[in-house]
């Protein structure tokens, strides 16, 4: 039955999202439709077959799922730990990190993150921002040129904006961003999506020995009241699982 409930769950969400989300924006929704019909597999399964072997797999798909809603609240939570650092600090430089862009109009996610990033460089009038991003396959120009176009609108005058507009991935863009510092022991943020948060710290815990001289502190831009907070954070969960099993590999 449980299984059931999750393919109904997941089919329902994606119809959802689908009607909402444009099309271009409707990455990794694939997701939710193969979760869905491996839940309902399974469940008719059990039905016509009533195994051992059907019931042990309709168990572990309802623990993956039950892990799936866990690994989304933690992300968000380790948002909200780590962001409170970010306010009680002065920083030097914070790095905003890019977001797919379809035009000089940010998408919803970007519109957050620069929101952000703005808000802390107004309360922070002393630090300056770098924002980060290069320019995918389907994007008509570099997400930091987006970034940057809007803080500008936003009141942040272009002689506190620096621009990485080559990286390719959020590890990317954090080092060629710190590269751009005139101080290698500058205080440093990083703007992020909450989602995004805790993947971050740990791509900075990667990179700590060999390019921060100061741990960095996180700020996040609020995502979680979208209709695509859990698309994202679902699919932030499994890489971040991936990212945290080549980590312990390489060590």
């Amino acid at each position: 039955m449980m299984n059931l409930i999750i393919a109904a769950i997941c089919f329902l969400y994606f119809l959802l999202r689908t009607a909402i989300v444009r099309p271009g924006h409707l990455r990794f929704s694939i997701f939710w439709i193969l979760y869905g019909m491996l839940n309902l597999v399974c469940a008719l399964c059990r039905m016509v077959f009533p195994c051992k072997a059907a019931f042990v797999a309709g168990l572990l798909l309802c623990a993956g799922s039950f892990a799936l809603l866990a690994g989304i609240a933690l992300l968000y939570i380790a948002a909200v730990v780590l962001n409170k650092k970010a306010e009680s600090r002065d920083v030097d430089y914070i790095i905003l990190l890019g977001a797919y862009v379809s035009g000089y109009e940010p998408t919803f996610e970007m519109r957050k993150r620069i929101e952000a990033a703005a808000g802390y460089l107004i309360r922070h009038p002393a630090a300056k921002v770098i924002c980060s991003g290069g320019q995918g396959p389907d994007e008509p120009m570099p997400e930091a040129v987006v970034e940057c176009h809007n803080l500008k609108l936003m009141g942040i005058s272009e002689d506190r904006i620096l621009i990485e507009d080559r990286s390719t991935s959020s590890r990317e863009g954090i080092r060629r961003s710190l590269s751009l510092m005139e101080n290698p022991e500058a205080a440093t943020g990083i703007v992020t999506s909450d989602y995004h948060v805790f993947r971050c710290y740990l791509l900075c815990y990667l990179l700590a020995k060999k390019y921060f001289v100061n741990e960095p502190v996180f700020i996040k831009a609020d995502i979680v009241g979208n209709i695509s907070f859990v698309n994202w954070a679902a699919r932030e969960v499994l890489v971040t699982a991936v990212e945290i099993l080549r980590t312990g590999r390489r060590k």
